[in-house]
Order: structure tokens, then sequence, then C-alpha cells
């Protein structure tokens, strides 16, 4: 396999594993090796106010049994250190920087660099927070010349595939997290691209826009219950100012409140501004859905039993006693020893108290 070959390969495999495994064999082949490990740093070139854990190292290897897998990713960060003198974007036979002897007699080699197969190397460091080395085993003849001049050739190219790879890593991480935060939001989240159409929307946004009670979303845009407010809730996400808009509901809960933001990357200097321009957040609050949460979440603090949760859920709907034990089908009797339980375990004495405490906690 010729460089252009390899380096075709090494370009597809930003996105495609394959291509990437097939373009790693093929460096490993034009310069003789018996496999290649390759090592980023995945908070090089972070945001200073985005820092990932110190130890987080990205790894791809080609011919390394799987066995070895786990030894790679835990020793990387160990690894790069040992190669930083390295210069960037420079590949040297090992013993360039330390020599065989002493190399050979390091805790490093002996438990896993010669238990991996490897013995005699080309390194080189493409970017800065990146580590790649090309072994040979002890059996095999030692690098020549030409196959150093082989992998120069091609390590521009894979410069800029490992700071890409690692780019994407990075921000498919930052993503999965950012998903996941706002799934644990009690209001509903919709992202809207600069046609003003969702492109994400969390769990609570999705149920409030399946139930189509006060707030849909078509191709034409939202729609509320009435024309009156669908024109009103179209300005707001047309002009994205913050300003809070009630949405009646048929159904006869209470409004939704929404606010429509910018989801502006520039002006916070964020280097990937480009990629939100003209994108709009859309902020959902549904009450009826906030009271349920927020008793749902003070009742595990305070160890309530299911049905003495389900009892202040409907206090804190304005329900009595009486009508909460009616519509749960229980005896008053039965609720009001519930609710006496409630007020020892919560340390209330009347049911205004108790419902001040359920709605004004934070957890």
């Amino acid at each position: 396999m010729d460089r252009d070959d390899v380096t075709a390969l090494l370009y597809a495999g930003v996105l495609d594993a394959d291509a990437w495994q097939a373009g790693l064999h093929g460096l490993a082949d034009m310069c003789g090796a018996h496999h290649v490990i390759a090592l980023a740093r995945g908070n090089t070139e972070g945001s200073p106010n985005l820092v990932e854990a110190p130890g987080t190292v990205l790894s791809w290897t080609a011919r390394l049994a799987e066995e070895f897998l786990p030894v790679v990713s835990a020793t990387g960060m160990g690894t790069m250190n040992f190669a930083s003198s390295l210069t960037t974007g420079r590949a040297l036979p090992q013993q360039a920087l330390l020599p065989d002897e002493v190399f050979h007699r390091t805790e490093l080699y002996a438990d896993i660099v010669r238990p991996m197969g490897g013995h005699h190397a080309i390194i080189a460091r493409p970017c800065e927070g990146s580590f790649v080395t090309f072994c040979r085993p002890e059996r095999a003849d030692a690098f020549k010349s030409g196959d150093l001049t082989h992998l120069q050739s091609a390590l521009p190219a894979l410069t800029t595939v490992l700071q890409l790879k690692r780019h994407l890593t990075l921000l498919e991480t930052r993503v999965v997290s950012i998903e996941a935060a706002l799934e644990g939001a009690d209001l509903g989240v919709l992202l809207l691209d600069p046609q003003r159409q969702p492109f994400h929307a969390n769990a609570v946004g999705e149920r409030i826009l399946r139930a189509k009670d006060g707030l849909d979303w078509t191709l034409a845009g939202p729609v509320a219950a009435r024309d009156s407010d669908t024109k009103r809730l179209r300005a707001c996400v047309g002009t994205a100012t913050g300003e809070p808009c009630l949405l009646p509901r048929p159904s006869g809960k209470r409004p939704l409140a929404v606010r429509v933001l910018p989801i502006d990357g520039g002006a916070q200097g964020h280097r990937y501004a480009h990629a939100v321009a003209g994108c709009v957040a859309v902020y959902i609050r549904d009450p009826d859905n906030q009271v349920d949460r927020q008793v749902a979440a003070v009742a595990a603090a305070f160890g309530l039993t299911p049905r003495e949760a389900t009892i202040v859920s409907r206090l804190a709907d304005g329900m009595s006693i009486t009508a909460a034990a009616l519509d749960l089908k229980i005896s008053s009797g039965n609720a009001r020893v519930h609710l006496k339980n409630i007020f020892h375990k919560t340390d209330t004495h009347s049911q205004p108290e108790l419902i001040r405490l359920m709605l004004g906690a934070r957890i």
C-alpha cells in the first residue's frame, strides 16, 4: 500500500472506524511495523472553562491483542510524558530518545512494551498532546532509515487526523453530557435551528409537544390553542428576546410559560459560535409538572411512603384531605392517619406549613 492510499484511508478514518484501522495497518506496513499505538490527550485543546479530568487519554491501536487495550489506556499519560521531549511533527527511532540499554531496564519496557511484543520502535509526536509508536518484536531487525522516511512522509496526514478525531471525541463527550443534563431539568427545552424548527428536545419538552395541550409545532412554526396566542408565540420565537409568553391550555391545566432566548456562542467568545448562528432555545415551564416533580423530590428526601407522597401531591394541587381521600378511594380516617405520619416525618404541624415546605424546599 503506497502513501497516497494510506493517507486516503486515514482521512476517511475521521468518521469511519474501519477505514481508520485500515489506515493504521497501512502505516504499519509502510515501515514494516508489527503493531501501532496512537494516543491523544483529551483535554489538550479544550476550553479553559471546560476542563476534562487530567488523566483522560484517547487511544487507538492496530494489530495489538485486545487484552492489552486496557493497559494502553491506563498507561497512556505516562507514555506521553515519557516522550514529551520529542519535537512535534517529527519521527525518531526509540534509541534517539533513550538508549536501548537504558530503556530495556525500565519498568515501562519490562511490564508493558515487551509483553505487547515490542522491542524496536519508531516514536513520533504528531502534535502537542499526542504520541504514536511503531513497534517490532525483539526477534525482528531494527528499523532502518528508509522505514523512518516512509513514516515521516505520512506524518502530516496522521497529525491532521489525530487532531480531528480528538476534537470529535471531545465534542461527542460534551454533547452526551449536555443532553444528560437537559434530561434532568424540570422544564421543557427545545433547541431550534435558524428556520425555527426543533432539532433537539429534552424529555419534558417532548412530553409537552406530544400532549398538544396549548402548544404544538408544525412546519409552519409553533401553534397555540388560540390564533391570538399563536401570533404572539411566533413573535416571541422570531425575536428571541426572552419576553415571557403564557399559553392557556384547553385541558384547563395551568398555562404553560414560555421564554425564547438566542443560543449566542459569539457573545460568549465560543470558538464554535458559527455552528449555532441563528439558533434559539425555547424554555417551557409546566406548573403542574413542576409541582409533581418538586413534591416527589422532597417526599423522597423525607422518606415518605408512596401513599404518603401521593396524598401530599393531592394537597399541593389544592385538595382538602377529605377530597384527597375520595380521589384515592380510601377512607377519610385512613387519609388522616397518613397525614399525621407525614407531619411527624416532616416536622410540620399543619397542611399550609406542609405545602410551604414541599413547594419551597430546593432539592
